[in-house]
C-alpha cells in the first residue's frame, strides 16, 4: 500500500512539473501574440489608409481629367468665337467700305455741276393752291436758282430711288422742304414701313388732317 501511495505521490509530482512547464511556455507565448496582434493592428491600419489614399488619387485623377476635357472644350469655344471676331470684322470693313462708297456716291450724285446751270432769270413754279404756272423773276440771283435745281435733283432721285436708298435722303429732304421733326419721322417710318414685311403702316391721318393721299 505504501509503494502504491509513492507511485501516486510520484505522479503527481510529475504532472505538476508539467504543469508548471506549460505555463512557462504559455506565458513565453503571450509576448510574441501580443506583438503580433499589435502588428495586425497596424497593418490593417495602414490598409486602410492606402485604400482611403487610392479613393483620393482616383478622384484627383478623374477630376485632372475633367478639367482636362474641359479646358479643351474652352479652347474650341475661344477659337470659334475669335473665328466669329474675325469674320464679324471683316464683315464690318466690307460695310464701312460700302457705306464709304454710297456716301461718295451720294455726294456724286447731289453735287450740281456748275456746268449744268443755265443763265435763265426765271424759273417755273406749280403752287398747290392752283394749276396756273407762276413766273418768279430771280434777277442777278444765281444762288436761289442753284437751290431751286438742287432741290429739283434730290427730289428726282429720292421718288426714283428704292426705298433703301431713299431712306438716306430723308434728312436732305426734309432740310430742303423744312420739315417738321414730326413730318421727318413719318417720312422715315412710312419708308422703313414699306421695306420691312410685318411692320405696321405709320398713322397718316385722316380727312383734312391726312399727311397722304389714301390709296383709291
Amino acid at each position: 500500500m505504501s509503494q502504491n501511495f509513492e507511485i501516486a505521490k510520484q505522479e503527481q509530482w510529475t504532472q505538476e512539473i508539467e504543469n508548471i512547464e506549460l505555463q512557462t511556455r504559455l506565458e513565453s507565448l503571450e509576448e510574441p501574440l501580443k506583438a503580433a496582434n499589435s502588428l495586425k493592428d497596424v497593418a490593417l491600419k495602414d490598409s486602410e489608409e492606402m485604400k482611403n489614399r487610392i479613393i483620393q488619387l482616383e478622384a484627383l485623377e478623374l477630376d485632372r481629367k475633367l478639367n482636362q476635357d474641359t479646358e479643351k472644350s474652352l479652347k474650341n469655344n475661344l477659337a470659334n468665337l475669335e473665328d466669329q471676331i474675325n469674320d464679324k470684322n471683316k464683315t464690318i470693313k466690307v460695310l464701312q467700305q460700302r457705306l464709304a462708297d454710297m456716301k461718295k456716291t451720294l455726294q456724286r450724285e447731289l453735287r450740281v455741276p456748275s456746268s449744268s446751270f443755265d443763265n435763265d432769270d426765271s424759273a417755273a413754279i406749280l403752287t398747290p393752291s392752283s394749276s396756273k404756272t407762276v413766273t418768279a423773276k430771280h434777277p442777278n440771283s444765281q444762288e436761289e436758282d442753284v437751290n431751286f435745281k438742287y432741290l429739283k435733283h434730290v427730289l428726282i432721285k429720292f421718288l426714283t430711288s428704292r426705298e433703301y436708298e431713299a431712306l438716306h435722303l430723308t434728312r436732305a429732304v426734309a432740310t430742303l422742304l423744312h420739315f417738321s421733326p414730326e413730318e421727318e419721322r413719318l417720312l422715315q417710318e412710312t419708308l422703313e414701313w414699306k421695306m420691312s414685311w410685318f411692320g405696321t403702316r405709320p398713322n397718316l391721318g385722316f380727312g383734312q388732317t391726312a399727311k397722304a393721299i389714301p390709296p383709291s
